[in-house]
């Protein structure tokens, strides 16, 4: 087959596909990437010699936060009712998917693939694949179905959240450009930002034993897909197999002494020696495009503040809490491109810090991992059976930081800034050692579903079988939305009428 796949610019969402690639292409198959921007060409160019890239975005554009920043409107210039939407969400209405999908159709189109792989947060991908009635397969990279990001760390319910994308002027107008266009409803028949097919393939990384109960308002759009989701557990990958440690934007800084090697057999011998190893990394969103922006007076996304303000005090946090404590050694992964990241934090001498460092090669020695979260770390962690003290920044991380506790994998503390002290540090990872045996317990017990649920091999097998019995993609039949209403027919191009329409004006 030739498959079409589209990696979002985060690395907990593009490694687990790299994994899933490496398996589609043992069974030889020919992958081609298309990419937004070509922040991962260089890698992928070089993945596989039956792996090809095309990157369809403008290669002369910012397609990071500098550009959402400059093209956003200020607060108070915006419509009331894109006031209660995130910036990032309302950047991508305004100029990233009317501007980027007819190059993303036109490239599709040229390559016509037998089955379109993509993350459910990309909406072009799932409707290009709609719109040229191809197999679609959506590689959800999140713990379970229903962890939907439109209710993801903030006050709103899934139900309010999506009614304000809905009544957004700028995303109603985005809708209004898609529908007048290529005559397809993404507000209607589809969850904001996640993006699902009701004839397509949903592939999950997680366990069904985390899947939250499926919203009502979610249920009115998918039915029951959440059931139909193949759950085939963490898809991981070395470094020696493709592994991406970091993507962040922008320019990279010069050589410095957290850049050297990182001293494996040091650390082999302080485990030889009984250390206590702690492993910390906040990932890569708030360490790389969330580090630093202007104050605003609304989210960008979900975070709470800048990456810088999350990461600095905790890291300060955690050299105060262990520093220079004979029995620990801290492994401390900062990813941040900053050159002036650790200004002003002295460095104990028990820390090992890198800019990156090989966290699957850690996690075999680590005694507890301090995280953010995310969902790949979190299942890295779990199948090594360390027990995790989570500290969430961003998007899905808070739902997982709950899943830790919850499932007994961990601690966690759901504003660590503001909550999370050095004493707190202390006394949670002390607690993590004390009751080891139960946390690693739980994890043994995950781990054994998550190993029983197939990995990358099992989800290539659902992909073959579904592709080889695909029979078209369908609109969703249930009307919904006091704005737009779905006609009685399947065209394509004829299967709306506009209700109100000059309210969109």
């Amino acid at each position: 087959m030739k498959i079409a796949l589209l990696p979002p610019d985060a690395v907990g969402h593009t490694n687990p596909l790299l994994a899933l690639s490496r398996e589609l292409l043992a069974r030889g198959h020919e992958l081609r990437f298309f990419l937004q921007t070509e922040m991962h060409e260089e890698h992928l160019s070089t993945f596989h010699d039956r792996a090809s890239t095309c990157v369809f975005g403008d290669r002369n554009r910012d397609n990071g936060l500098g550009e959402a920043l400059k093209n956003v409107p200020a607060y108070e210039d915006q419509d009331e009712t894109d006031q209660k939407i995130g910036d990032w969400a309302l950047y991508s209405y305004q100029d990233k998917l009317p501007e980027n999908f007819p190059k993303m159709l036109e490239a599709l189109k040229d390559y016509a693939p037998d089955v379109i792989v993509y993350d459910p947060v990309d909406v072009l991908a799932a409707m290009a694949a709609h719109l040229l009635q191809v197999p679609s397969v959506s590689h959800l990279t999140l713990p379970a179905f229903n962890v939907h990001p439109i209710a993801m760390g903030n006050d709103k319910s899934a139900a309010e959240a999506m009614e304000q994308t809905r009544q957004s002027k700028t995303a109603r107008a985005c809708n209004q450009h898609f529908i007048d266009k290529y005559g397809f409803d993404f507000l209607a028949n589809y969850v904001p930002a996640s993006y699902h097919n009701l004839n397509g393939l949903s592939i999950c990384t997680g366990i069904k034993e985390f899947d939250p109960e499926m919203p009502e308002c979610v249920r009115e759009i998918y039915g029951d897909m959440d059931k139909d989701c193949v759950y085939v557990g963490p898809m991981l990958i070395s470094k020696e197999e493709g592994r991406i440690s970091s993507l962040n934007p922008g320019p990279k800084c010069e050589h410095q002494a957290i850049d050297e090697p990182f001293p494996h057999e040091a650390l082999e011998k302080h485990k030889e020696d009984g250390k206590t190893i702690v492993y910390a990394s906040f990932g890569t969103v708030a360490t790389g495009m969330l580090w630093d922006f202007p104050e605003r007076p609304k989210l960008l996304i979900n975070e709470r503040s800048t990456g810088k303000a999350f990461c600095r005090p905790l890291w300060t946090r955690l050299t105060e809490a262990f520093g220079d404590k004979d029995e620990y050694v801290v492994v401390l992964a900062t990813v941040c491109e900053d050159p002036e990241a650790l200004n002003g934090i002295e460095i104990p001498g028990n820390f090992i810090v890198r800019r990156r460092c090989p966290q699957l090669e850690v996690l075999k020695v680590a005694d507890v991992f301090v995280t953010h979260g995310g969902a790949n770390s979190m299942m890295e962690s779990i199948t090594a059976g360390v027990p995790m003290l989570c500290l969430p920044y961003f998007a899905d991380q808070f739902a997982n930081a709950e899943t830790i506790t919850r499932e007994g994998l961990g601690l966690h503390y759901a504003n660590p800034v503001a909550d999370c002290s050095s004493a707190d540090l202390v006394e949670s990872v002390a607690k993590l050692l004390e009751e080891r045996e139960r946390f690693v317990a739980n994890c043994q017990r995950v781990q054994k579903s998550l190993n029983e649920a197939g990995g990358a091999k099992r989800a290539c097998d659902c992909i073959e079988a579904y592709v080889t019995s695909f029979q078209g993609h369908q609109v969703n039949p249930v009307p919904k939305g006091p704005v737009l209403q779905r006609c009685a027919t399947n065209e394509l191009v004829d299967s709306f009428e506009i209700v109100n329409h000059e309210e969109l004006a």
